[in-house]
């Protein structure tokens, strides 16, 4: 009997082993996921905002000095 590889798919730093082969866990995974992808998203959103305040900041601070 051939021995079965089981799948392993990494997404952000967690490994879903057998994801596919356990359909129970797959809602409860996909749900972690799915949470961990918004906070990604909120978190870039966030250092998008304070690079866009701090560069109007020091452009700011730049054309007073002048």
């Amino acid at each position: 009997m051939k021995e079965q590889k089981e799948k392993k798919v990494t997404i952000f730093r967690k490994s879903l082993c057998g994801f596919s082969e356990n359909p129970q866990s797959t809602p409860c995974k996909i749900h972690e996921i799915n949470t961990e992808i918004e906070q990604h998203k909120e978190q870039d959103f966030v250092n998008l905002m304070i690079d866009i305040i701090v560069s109007m900041t020091l452009k700011q601070l730049y054309e007073e000095g002048d």
